[in-house]
């Protein structure tokens, strides 16, 4: 799922792979991100925790 995130959104290449999806983990854990589902569409993205 991760993987799919950042290569779908991310569009900087100097980062590798690993290292984009630590930092969508890191975000995750604290929680400065969160997934969200769209049941409607049956969709699924991470946005900015507010």
């Amino acid at each position: 799922m991760l993987s799919e995130f950042v290569t779908r959104e991310w569009a900087n290449e100097e980062c590798s792979l690993e290292s984009r999806i630590e930092q969508v983990l890191r975000q995750l854990r604290e929680r400065k991100a969160k997934v969200v589902y769209d049941f409607r569409t049956e969709t699924w993205n991470i946005v900015e925790s507010r």
